[in-house]
C-alpha cells in the first residue's frame, strides 16, 4: 500500500504467492485445464497459470474463490512473512504479538477517496456480514484475514499494517 500505487504490485511476493497456487493445484493432482472445469469457466486455465507464474496479482475475492475451490483455507495460499525480508518488522511483530488487529470502521469510511482501500473495504464488509456484527464502528480481524488483506493489495502484513497506521485506521485492541 503505503508506496506501492493501484495497478503496480510487488513482483516477489506475487511470484511466491503464485508458487503456493500452483502447488496447491498440483497437490490436487489438477492441470489448469481441470481447474477451468472444476470452476464451470469461472477460472479459465490461462489466467490461473498467470496467477501462478505471478504475471498478474489476484484479487482477494478469486483468491477466496479458488481456495474454496480447491477446499483449503485461504491462508495457505500466502507467502509466509519470512520471505519478505526488507520490510519493518515492528509492524509485524505487532501482527504476531497481538495476533488480532483492530480497524476503525468510522475512519476507514473517512477515506473514501481513497480507491487503494476498496478491496480492503469489501473484504471486511463480508467479515461483518459472517459474523452478523453490524456496530459498524470498530472490527477486530485475525493475523490470518491480515495476511488475506495483504495479499489483496500484494504486499506483506507488515507494509499492509504499516501504512494503516499512518492513515489512522488501527486502534490498539
Amino acid at each position: 500500500m503505503g508506496d506501492i500505487h493501484e495497478g503496480e504490485f510487488e513482483p516477489k511476493y506475487t511470484r511466491e504467492l503464485g508458487a503456493r497456487l500452483r502447488s496447491i493445484r498440483e497437490q490436487r493432482g489438477w492441470s489448469l485445464h481441470d481447474v477451468q472445469e472444476a470452476s464451470h469457466g469461472r477460472f479459465s486455465g490461462s489466467a490461473v497459470g498467470t496467477y501462478e507464474r505471478g504475471e498478474r496479482s489476484i484479487s482477494v475475492r478469486r483468491l477466496s474463490e479458488l481456495a474454496t475451490l480447491y477446499g483449503v483455507p485461504v491462508d495457505q495460499f500466502l507467502p509466509s512473512d519470512d520471505a519478505q525480508g526488507g520490510r519493518d518488522r515492528n509492524a509485524t511483530e505487532r501482527i504476531r504479538s497481538k495476533e488480532k488487529v483492530v480497524i476503525d470502521l468510522v475512519a476507514l469510511g473517512e477515506r473514501s477517496d481513497s480507491a487503494e482501500l476498496d478491496p480492503i473495504r469489501h473484504y471486511l464488509n463480508a467479515i461483518r456480514l459472517q459474523r452478523g456484527d453490524y456496530n459498524g464502528r470498530v472490527l477486530t480481524v485475525r493475523a490470518t484475514d491480515v495476511w488475506a488483506m495483504a495479499a489483496m493489495c500484494t504486499t506483506d502484513t507488515a507494509a499492509l499494517v504499516e501504512s494503516l497506521g499512518e492513515m489512522e485506521v488501527l486502534r490498539p485492541q
